[in-house]
């Protein structure tokens, strides 16, 4: 079954999910923050680090990429092979701060509506 991994961050935070079922509910993989705010490039080299770990470990197939548009495109600049072969999707909304239900009822709505229909 495939694994969708949804990034959603910012430069002072993030938290990376799961999905594999189109019913279950996305769960939390990690929660991220990012100790110098004043470096967000810092950070995102750090979060795209991480991803490049689990991808090479086989721990998602896909991708799903949320931030606020100056940090997705730090991330962009950052992320390689590995990480930007597996990316489904990219949108550039800031929600890292929102309540955690309130992210993952979000995360849910998009891979429903768009990565699994985008995949299928």
């Amino acid at each position: 079954m495939e694994t969708i991994w949804v990034l959603v961050c910012n430069q002072k935070s993030a938290v990376i999910l799961s999905a594999k079922a189109r019913t279950a509910a996305p769960q939390i993989v990690e929660t991220i923050g990012n100790p110098d705010e004043s470096d967000p490039l810092v950070f995102a080299r750090r979060l795209a680090a991480m991803l490049e770990s689990a991808a090479d470990m086989g721990g998602f197939d896909r991708l799903v990429v949320m931030a606020p548009a100056p940090f997705l495109a730090s991330l962009e600049d950052v992320f390689h092979a590995p990480v930007r072969g597996r990316i489904a999707l990219t949108i550039q909304e800031d929600i890292a701060e929102w309540p955690m239900p309130e992210i993952v009822a979000s995360v849910r709505k998009i891979i429903d509506e768009q990565v699994r229909v985008a995949g299928a």
